[in-house]
């Protein structure tokens, strides 16, 4: 068994539920139909409740799409997020149709203005902010100081919006980075990756398939900084839980040890 320590994070409500702080980690799925299937959507987002998911995610691709909000939030009592890209208009719709989160890009949502009109939305009806940059929505002049999407770029550009909601006097964003790159390969002789879990120093867990164990890996650098060796040949998952999310919880698809 090995043990971290989490790190305390600021508490932004979201809806019934309170993400941060000394608060439980939470369970977010994001819905998959298409957005045209309304009850679809539905269907999926009571399936997850019952599941046990406490936040789930929707995309809204157009403003005819906010009409989801309404008949998802009807049917569960967990929050709703909303996935907002390119059209500041939906957002404000969406906030005004009872989202209790907006995710952003707003790197491809518009000028300075929009994204104040936003902030100016999500401030009166008390809607938390997430702030999502990605390396396909990088500005120009980033893009070209940086010359590619690496890291340092995504948190320049994160951190230009995080001052631009502060200048607009917005205090409950949350803020995300998304890249994917490929860290480390694994050889197929050794096993395959399965599920994964992220430790309070952003470093991962990753359950290794035919490998008899659980890889703990620098998540910069890819490197293997331990190996957690397995009885079980199929190691699927692991996770973090106990009172303070220090206990690694290793699962496995076998039914007997080696």
């Amino acid at each position: 068994m090995v043990n971290f320590m989490r790190h305390n994070k600021r508490q932004v409500k979201v809806g019934n539920v309170y993400l941060g702080g000394d608060n439980p980690i939470l369970v977010q799925s994001m819905l998959n139909v298409k957005s045209k299937d309304v009850q679809g959507n539905v269907r999926q987002a009571v399936a997850l409740e019952k599941e046990g998911c406490q936040i789930v995610r929707v995309s809204v691709p157009t403003l005819e799409d906010v009409r989801l909000i309404e008949a998802i939030k009807k049917e569960v009592k967990i929050p709703l997020v909303a996935d907002i890209h390119f059209d500041h208009r939906i957002a404000i719709a969406a906030v005004e149709a009872g989202i209790d989160k907006v995710r952003i890009n707003p790197g491809n949502i518009g000028d300075d203005d929009r994204v104040r009109q936003v902030v100016k939305a999500c401030q009166a009806h008390n809607v938390p902010i997430r702030i999502g940059v990605n390396a396909g929505s990088l500005e120009k002049d980033i893009l070209a100081k940086y010359g590619a999407p690496t890291p340092d770029a995504l948190c320049e550009s994160a951190m230009y919006h995080i001052r631009l909601l502060e200048k607009f006097d917005f205090d409950a964003e949350n803020h995300t980075l998304s890249n994917r790159q490929t860290i480390m390969e694994i050889d197929e002789f050794f096993g395959s990756g399965d599920g994964l879990c992220v430790d309070s120093e952003d470093n991962i867990h990753l359950a290794i398939w035919g490998g008899y164990c659980v890889l703990h890996i620098d998540a910069k650098t890819g490197k293997v900084l331990s190996k957690t060796e397995t009885p079980a040949k199929q190691t699927s998952s692991c996770c973090f839980a106990g009172d303070n999310l220090t206990d690694l919880i290793i699962t496995s698809a076998a039914i007997r040890t080696d």
